[in-house]
């Protein structure tokens, strides 16, 4: 079978896993920036630990890898840590890496991973006695050193459940049971086993220039820098995000439902809609105390800014509710009415109109028309 990495070709051999034949091709310089870090083949996400052809007493090729390879004539393109598929192979590594230090140094501890906060991940470590980052980051970079290859391997579903409910993980062990296929993947080492719903990196050397910050009750992860991957990044604080995110973790301790499997639960139970009545409620309250501050500030203009389809049009119009309460009469924009004429939008190297690109939208006329209403006076929407 040849096969064809970036554009360099090769004889598939039996039982030589796609990290070899990448090797053999010259793809490693021992560097995160250049180094692959997976692969995808035909839109589909392979660690580089596959084996495409295996030889017991007649070649057998694995059923996903054959499907794949067939579909793209072979190509294999290899993911490098700048591609953001990449960027998750890394997480999840460094998820696995942690979590067998931790249980190494302080097994029985409760450990949970909060949320991505700029270029760190907040983590929280719960009944370790003098838990500490040092501590950590020297069993972390000592399973680094060992450069212990991470292969993904296939065991029932009902033998995954006792497995993380023996461990403690009882929230993925409830999770589990919804499971509607009989066998599960994990990635393991010796007594530890986990899986974090994605490809990981070929081995644990692959944890390069990364940090550890100690917090009150845990530490931050900081990753490398996506422009600059051979060096850590600096991690900045950002503390409205921080406040966001905890502000929601209250929410769904309100709302009994933290996890997946409680949301499982909850429909399994009906009551889903009290969860819902429950949300738009605290939604709603949100709402009225944003409108509060706005009035206490005396804002002329308010803006709200995010991805499309995020809740932008309905967040404006329940706050533009909110804002009639206290007597205020809000006019509604949107910037969709200032986007540029197709004839006007320059397609970018493929070919291809980004109508999300910030120069899709007649941002001098904007700011005029702003301007004017702050100053009192009239506009024509676009």
């Amino acid at each position: 079978m040849k096969l064809y990495f970036d554009g360099k070709s090769i004889e598939a051999k039996a039982n030589q896993s796609l990290y070899d034949m990448a090797k053999q091709l010259g793809f490693f310089s021992g560097k995160l920036s250049t180094d692959p870090i997976g692969a995808k083949i035909a839109g589909g996400i392979f660690d580089l630990n596959f084996i495409p052809v295996f030889e017991k007493e007649r070649v057998l090729i694995r059923k996903s890898l054959t499907k794949a390879l067939a579909a793209s004539g072979g190509k294999v393109q290899l993911l490098r840590y700048s591609d953001p598929i990449g960027q998750k192979i890394y997480t999840r590594t460094a998820q696995f890496v942690m979590f067998l230090a931790l249980k190494k140094l302080w097994n029985g501890a409760k450990i949970k991973m909060r949320c991505t906060v700029g270029s760190g991940l907040l983590v929280n470590v719960f009944d370790a006695p003098d838990f500490s980052v040092e501590k950590l980051r020297a069993k972390m970079q000592e399973i680094v050193s060992e450069d212990i290859v991470l292969r993904r391997r296939r065991i029932l579903t009902e033998d995954a459940i006792r497995h993380f409910e023996s461990e403690g993980q009882t929230d993925k062990a409830r999770l589990l049971k919804y499971r509607n296929f009989p066998t599960f993947d994990v990635y393991e080492h010796e007594d530890f086993a986990d899986y974090y719903y994605g490809e990981m990196a070929p081995s644990t050397a692959y944890l390069k220039n990364w940090e550890l910050l100690q917090t009150e009750n845990g530490f931050i992860f900081v990753f490398p820098d996506v422009n600059n991957p051979d060096k850590s990044s600096t991690y900045r604080e950002m503390p409205n995000m921080l406040n966001v995110y905890t502000e929601g973790e209250n929410w769904c301790k309100l709302m009994e439902c933290e996890t997946v499997a409680d949301l499982n639960e909850l429909v399994d139970s009906g009551k889903i809609r009290e969860l819902i009545r429950v949300n738009e409620a605290l939604h709603e309250k949100r709402f009225s105390q944003v409108a509060d501050m706005i009035c206490q500030r005396g804002a002329k203009a308010v803006l709200l800014a995010g991805p499309s389809s995020s809740g932008k049009t309905t967040s404006a119009n329940r706050l533009a509710v909110q804002l009639r309460v206290h007597g205020k009469h809000p006019v509604l924009m949107s910037l969709d009415d200032y986007y540029l004429d197709r004839d006007l939008i320059m397609p970018d190297e493929n070919g291809k109109v980004d109508l999300e690109h910030i120069n899709t939208i007649d941002t001098e006329l904007f700011g005029k028309h702003i301007a004017l209403l702050l100053d009192g006076k009239e506009v024509e929407l676009p």
